[in-house]
């Protein structure tokens, strides 16, 4: 929500614009202050503020969230004794290839464990990495092992 709000004695000003509401409503509220009030200049300012909000609204873009099955030892960014250890060294990893993530966790799921102790062999652990949805991300992730 934007609130923009001019005070201009004795007159003041406040147009509160929800992003909920359609264009059309907030343009029509937008009119409504700028009429009532007689103050032109600042309807413009506030109709501005608001269309850069909704740019910038735009821009964000949906996440998902990637799943690997973490080995014993084989994992392309090092063992760690802890969980957090490892989230850590994860989170480097991805830097390092220059991947967005906003989230990593780690679940225990004891029916992906493996019987055997080689270092290719799953442990059981799921690391779990939110990222944008969109194609290019998916597919870098995906080349790493990332489903």
């Amino acid at each position: 929500m934007l609130i923009c709000v001019i005070r201009d004695p004795p007159c003041e000003i406040f147009a509160t614009l929800r992003l909920q509401k359609s264009g059309a409503a907030v343009l029509i509220e937008i009119l409504s202050n700028i009429i009532m009030s007689n103050k032109i200049i600042y309807g413009v300012l506030c109709t501005v503020l608001f269309s850069a909000c909704i740019k910038s609204s735009q821009l964000q873009k949906e996440e998902v969230v990637l799943s690997y099955n973490q080995t014993q030892c084989a994992d392309k960014w090092g063992y760690g004794n802890s969980d957090n250890l490892t989230i850590a060294k994860v989170a480097r990893y991805l830097d390092s290839l220059k991947l967005y993530h906003s989230a990593i966790t780690i679940k225990f799921d004891p029916n992906l464990q493996a019987v055997c102790l080689a270092c290719t062999c799953t442990s059981g652990k799921i690391i779990s990495v939110t990222t944008s949805s969109d194609i290019t991300t998916r597919t870098k992730y995906e080349a790493i092992g990332f489903k």
